[in-house]
Order: structure tokens, then C-alpha cells, then sequence
């Protein structure tokens, strides 16, 4: 071998350990916070952030703080290969909105030794995925769940002496929490508030609240079986009030039947938490 040869080769294998490295810390390090699953190029997009993110961040979306200015992507086939099978699944804390789960995150996140998580990105993306798959009449869960899957162990990476993760997915994202219960199994948390004070906060916020609402219900309403008990054909015919009230109420029958069935599946009422917010908050996932 020539020395120039000798030397691109050297510079190859130099180049190629530095890639390995680099994606080794895009599966361990929570510094690497999975963002979005890319279609067309068909990667996985990491974003740069630290440890004060996840501490002062209230949501791990576009209103992160500081914001990331610096996102890689990793293709699906290399990551796949090379991700861990034995991360511990992270817990979850699903939610109605307008419940105070921002607020117990936050005390989570003062008191707990793992990782806590507010509303990654990447879940309500993959919820939106779901909806259009279980929308397109070509649906297949065994597939949806080699997509889902790799995604949600991506989220399981702690810091040195962390326990484990905590997630709180948008409620845009209550539609998978039955998949990742099956997936990754658990213990789970569902909040929910008063049906006065879920109709009060969709009135703060009406052109948002007439456009997600409807969405949500489509969602939620084949999962629950809901439709059928209430005789429900139509429900954009229904008031934007009457649709506030009966997507509330399929989520606490939905998730209230997940309860029942699942022994690490459990229910709070935020009125519970506010009344003992220390007791509820160290008990929590426990």
C-alpha cells in the first residue's frame, strides 16, 4: 500500500470511529434528545440540548429553553441496529389538560432522582402518524409498532445516577397510550381536572380549542367504544361546549377502563393533588 493510500485509509477509519462515536452518544446520552422521526431521508433527528433543558424547560417542543441550534439525524437502519434492547421503559403521566400536570412534572422534577420529560415533540408527532396510518384503511398495528417501538427507547436515556425517566406526553398523544403500555410496560399516571374547569380553560382559548377538539375526539372515540354507548353518530354536529364535555369524559371513561384492567395504571384528580401536593408527588409512580 502506497503512503497516500495508507493515509486516506487511516483518515477513512478515523472518520468512521468518530461517526460511531458520534451515534453511540446519540443512543445514550439524554444530550441527544430525540425529536423527530424523518420520513423522507429516513432518520432520526437529535437535537443538542443539556441538563438545565430538561430542568427549565416547561415543554420539550418549539418552546424549549434554550432553544436547540444544533440538530443531527441518524438513519433508521444503523439506529436500530445498534439500539439497546435492555433500557428500563420509562413511566408515563397521560393527562386530560387543564389538570395541573405541568405543575406536578415540575415538582417531580425537584424531588425525584429520574429524568423528567414535559411533552417531547416526538410523541405528539408519532400520534399524529397514527391517526393518519388508522385513517388511510391500510392500517396495520404490527407494523405501527416497529415504528413506535425504537421511538419510544430513544426517549429511555438517563444521566449518570438518574434512576430512570419520567415522561408526560401531550394529551394530543392519549391515543397511544394503550401501544406503549403493551410495548414498554409501565406504571402510569392519568390526571384529570373538573369537567368546569376543562370547559373554562377551552373557553380561554376558542379558535384553538374548536380546532383540536374535534381532532382529539376522532381520536379518542374508537378507542373508548364511546361512540356506540352514547349513540353518537355525529359529533361536529354537537356545540364546541357540548364537544368540550364529551371529549373530557371519554378520557376519564377510557383511561378510568385502563385503570381497572391494569394494576400499574392509575388515575388523579387534580383537586387530590392540589389539596397534598407533597404526599401525591412522592407517592407518585412509586
Amino acid at each position: 500500500m502506497s503512503a497516500g493510500s495508507e493515509k486516506w485509509s487511516q483518515g477513512l477509519e478515523n472518520s468512521n470511529m468518530k461517526a460511531q462515536g458520534q451515534l453511540l452518544e446519540f443512543l445514550e446520552s439524554p444530550d441527544w434528545l430525540f425529536q423527530e422521526i424523518h420520513g423522507p431521508s429516513m432518520q432520526y433527528l437529535f437535537a443538542h440540548v443539556s441538563s438545565s433543558t430538561y430542568r427549565d424547560s416547561s415543554f420539550l417542543d418549539h418552546r424549549m429553553s434554550p432553544v436547540p441550534t444544533e440538530v443531527k439525524g441518524a438513519a433508521f437502519q444503523v439506529v436500530n441496529r445498534l439500539l439497546k434492547r435492555d433500557t428500563r421503559p420509562a413511566n408515563y403521566i397521560f393527562h386530560s389538560a387543564f389538570c395541573c400536570s405541568t405543575l406536578f412534572c415540575n415538582c417531580l422534577q425537584a424531588v425525584s432522582d429520574s429524568l423528567v420529560m414535559n411533552e417531547p415533540s416526538v410523541l405528539g408527532h408519532l400520534a399524529d402518524a397514527l391517526a393518519h396510518a388508522q385513517n388511510s384503511g391500510n392500517f396495520r398495528r404490527q407494523n405501527w409498532h416497529k415504528i413506535l417501538d425504537p421511538g419510544l427507547r430513544l426517549l429511555e436515556k438517563t444521566y449518570p445516577g438518574q434512576r430512570g425517566v419520567i415522561i408526560k406526553p401531550a394529551n394530543s398523544a392519549n391515543n397511544m397510550m394503550e401501544d406503549i403500555l403493551q410495548l414498554r410496560p409501565s406504571k402510569t399516571l392519568f390526571m384529570y381536572g373538573s369537567l368546569r374547569d376543562f370547559l373554562l380553560s377551552n373557553l380561554k382559548s376558542p379558535d384553538e380549542s374548536r380546532h383540536m377538539v374535534p381532532l382529539f375526539l376522532k381520536r379518542l372515540l374508537p378507542l373508548a367504544d364511546y361512540r356506540e354507548k352514547l349513540q353518537l353518530i355525529d359529533f361536529q354536529g354537537l356545540e364546541h361546549l357540548q364537544q368540550c364535555a364529551v371529549l373530557w369524559h371519554t378520557q376519564l371513561y377510557h383511561f378510568s377502563g385502563l385503570a381497572a384492567e391494569n394494576e400499574s395504571v392509575r388515575c388523579l384528580a387534580a383537586s387530590d393533588f392540589l389539596q397534598q401536593p407533597n404526599p401525591l408527588v412522592r407517592r407518585a409512580l412509586d
